[in-house]
This record gives structure tokens, C-alpha cells and sequence, in this order.
């Protein structure tokens, strides 16, 4: 079975030359489309091997299985293949996209549906785009109330602020910290990260139900005040991409992002000119241009990369 990985692993030489080895994985890259991954895709098919696609393309910062597109449909389609969905739950807890160790407790899998290539071919495409996301689709939190699992391991709260940006209490960005299973903001709202996953002591049961209002919060700011950075960070550094993957740095200084525009020292990009926005691994943002260009941005310094990702997800939303 060959998998597709993110271009981003085989920025460490050794571990690339150690992933190409054991595994030949199919390169794409985040946050842009990427035609010579779907190329390469067909032609293992076409060969006679099995490819296995996350088509969500991302882990999970809130326990909701991410957006899935129509373009898995048109790309199974295309291949002639079969198709087998399978569904995984308990990886949000054991292993948190925002965290920084993997938790005691339990995951499981299993194969929701079998599809023959004559099936596949007579299906219309959004119906196969919504029957892999009905497949596939995980509410961490719901799964965690109908059948509880404790995940325990040391330093639970450790990294909830990649994903808690905003304080609910002081609505400041940016501000909280942890220690062991607690997280705290300088204004004195203090919380625990329980073994169940849920948080204690705070205005919010769950990561999901905060992730939540805080998207919505930042979109109300970056709405109200269309041309002022909603989003802040001193120290970044951006990067450029080429066709084989290889960086150089074009700009640092301070990151910001409004509703109009994305900026980092003396680089600007009007927001309507992302062509793609995502984040690799917990912080690292990749962005692309409707022109076809490639960026990386690095921080010399712990920051969430997520309220981006978040703003530039609701501004798709909002402009349709």
C-alpha cells in the first residue's frame, strides 16, 4: 500500500531519505493543489497498487474530521478503482494534533464500506464525495461520551495553546500557558485538561466547543475592522518554495492578517489572491498564491499557526 505524505518530511534529509526508503509515499504539498501528486497517484493505480488517501488532508485540532472535497471524487473516478473506507476514532485523544506527547488509552479502526470499480464509475461525483464523508466523519467528543476512555500520560495541558488562541475571559490572543494538566491566561483564568479529554473549571466542557466561538470571534473582529490586523506575531521568517521543494528565505519580521490582507515584513498579499492556506504539523503555516507560488513561514518563537488557518477558512466562507 503506497500513502501520500506531506512535502514538508523530506525537508530533513535523513528522515526523507528514510521515508522515500521504506515507503515510496506519493509527495504532495499543503495548503496548494498539487497536479503532480494526483499524476503520480493514477499511475500506481493504474499499475495494479493500492493507494491509501486521508483526503481531509490534516489531523484534527478540534475533534471534528476536517472539510473533505469534491476532488477525491473526481480523483477516484479518474483512477478506475475500487474503493474501501475506513474509519478511525481514538487518535485525537491518544495522540492531539496541538500536543506534544502521545497519551495512554486506545484507538481503533475498522472498514465502513466496499465499493467495486463498476460502482464507483456509475456513482455522480458529489454523491462519492459525500459518501466518504459520511465514512469517515468523527466527532471525537461524541465517541468519548457514549463510550469514555481515560487517556492518561504526563503533562496533559501541554501545547493547548497551538489551538486555545483566544481567552474568553480577557479576549486576549495569544496569552495562555500550561503546566502539567493545567493552562492558565496572565489574567487569571486558570483551568485542567482532564484524563476524558474535557477541560475543567473554564466557560468551555470541550476544545471543540472553544475552538468554536473563538473562530467565530475572529471573524466578527476581522469584519468589523476589514483593513486592521486582527492577528499578530513578531519574528517570522518566510520562506519560498520551489518545484522541488528547496527554500529560500524572501522576508522577516512581523506576520499580521486582516480580512483584506496577509503581510510579513515588507511581503504583502491581498487575501482574495490565497489560492491555498493550511498548517503542517502543529504550527508550521504553508500558504499558496493564485500565481502559483509556494511559501513556508517559520517563527523563532512558540506561536499558534491556527488562528490563520482559521481566519482564512471563514474568509472563504464568507466570500463564497
Amino acid at each position: 500500500m503506497y500513502f501520500m505524505a506531506a512535502e514538508q518530511i523530506f525537508q530533513n534529509p535523513l528522515i526523507g531519505q528514510l521515508v522515500h526508503y521504506l515507503f515510496a509515499p506519493i509527495v504532495k504539498r499543503k495548503g496548494a493543489s498539487d497536479a503532480k501528486a494526483v499524476r503520480e497517484t493514477l499511475r500506481r493505480i493504474r499499475l495494479g497498487e493500492s493507494v491509501c488517501v486521508f483526503p481531509e488532508g490534516n489531523t484534527s485540532f478540534d475533534g471534528l474530521s476536517g472539510p473533505i472535497t469534491t476532488a477525491i471524487g473526481r480523483l477516484l473516478q479518474a483512477s478506475g478503482a475500487g474503493l474501501v473506507t475506513y474509519r478511525i476514532e481514538g487518535g485525537y485523544f491518544t495522540w492531539p494534533r496541538w500536543g506534544h506527547s502521545i497519551r495512554r488509552g486506545g484507538i481503533t479502526g475498522r472498514p465502513m464500506r466496499v465499493l467495486s470499480p463498476e460502482q464507483v464509475r456509475d456513482m455522480p461525483i458529489e454523491q462519492l464525495a459525500d459518501l466518504i464523508r459520511d465514512d469517515l466523519f468523527v466527532d471525537a467528543y461524541a465517541v468519548q461520551q457514549k463510550a469514555p476512555v481515560a487517556y492518561r500520560g504526563r503533562r496533559l495541558a501541554q501545547g493547548l495553546y497551538n489551538v486555545l488562541y483566544l481567552c474568553p475571559s480577557c479576549q486576549s490572543m495569544g496569552t495562555l500557558t500550561t503546566a502539567g494538566h493545567t493552562f492558565r491566561c496572565s489574567c487569571g483564568l486558570e483551568g485542567t485538561y482532564a484524563q476524558t479529554g474535557m477541560l475543567q473549571n473554564v466557560p468551555f466542557a470541550t476544545i471543540r466547543e472553544w475552538a468554536h466561538w473563538q473562530r467565530q470571534a475572529l471573524l466578527e473582529r476581522a469584519l468589523n475592522a476589514p483593513d486592521c490586523a486582527v492577528i499578530e506575531d513578531e519574528n517570522q521568517v518566510l520562506y519560498q518554495l520551489d518545484t522541488q521543494g528547496h527554500m529560500t528565505q524572501v522576508a522577516q519580521g512581523k506576520l499580521s492578517m486582516s480580512f483584506n490582507q496577509l503581510s510579513l515584513g515588507d511581503f504583502t498579499l491581498a487575501t482574495n489572491d490565497l489560492a491555498g492556506l493550511d498548517i503542517y504539523r502543529r504550527n508550521t503555516i504553508m500558504f499558496s498564491t493564485s500565481q502559483g507560488h509556494q511559501y513556508q513561514i517559520g517563527s523563532a518563537h512558540q506561536r499558534s499557526g491556527l488562528p490563520y488557518r482559521d481566519l482564512y477558512r471563514s474568509l472563504l466562507d464568507r466570500k463564497g
